[in-house]
């Protein structure tokens, strides 16, 4: 168990399984309120398809890596551990939104799930949260472990 309830948690995988927005989505995830992810870190919208070649249905933030057509492709805007939370403690809110770009028309950002996490979350291997709301499904696979 986590000394003090320690823990760090670190972010895997993002997949876009249905999108939301006919021209590609543009998701972002917060933790505790502040952003620490957007989809223009890949430079393209994010997609359930591949269809288009400005989309992505997959950023991988262990290599800053996204899906295309082409295969797996190296972000310019990557930087290694900045998906690495280490010296956590309490409950940690991870929030998926999808960024309005229509907002005159529609309202305000689409939220699309919440985890919470804890020292309590600590297991041995990833795991998987599906967010499914809003009409589109992500799923995100993470790890959450003792603190180092």
């Amino acid at each position: 168990m986590a000394s003090e309830g320690n823990y760090k948690l670190t972010l895997i995988l993002l997949e876009c399984l249905e999108g939301q927005e006919f021209d590609g989505d543009e998701p972002y995830i917060k933790m505790n309120d502040r952003r620490i992810w957007s989809w223009d870190l890949a430079g393209r919208k994010m997609h359930d398809t591949l269809d288009a070649k400005t989309w992505t249905n997959a950023f991988d933030f262990r290599t800053g890596k996204f899906r295309t057509l082409e295969g797996w492709q190296q972000s310019p805007n990557y930087d290694p551990g900045d998906f690495e939370f280490p010296g956590l403690s309490g409950k940690t809110a991870i929030q998926l939104w999808e960024a309005d770009e229509h907002e005159v028309l529609r309202g305000e950002d689409d939220f699309l799930g919440e985890l919470v996490v804890s020292a309590e979350s600590i297991r041995m291997s990833e795991q998987v949260v599906v967010f499914n709301q809003n009409n589109a499904m992500y799923q995100l696979t993470y790890l959450v472990t003792d603190a180092e």
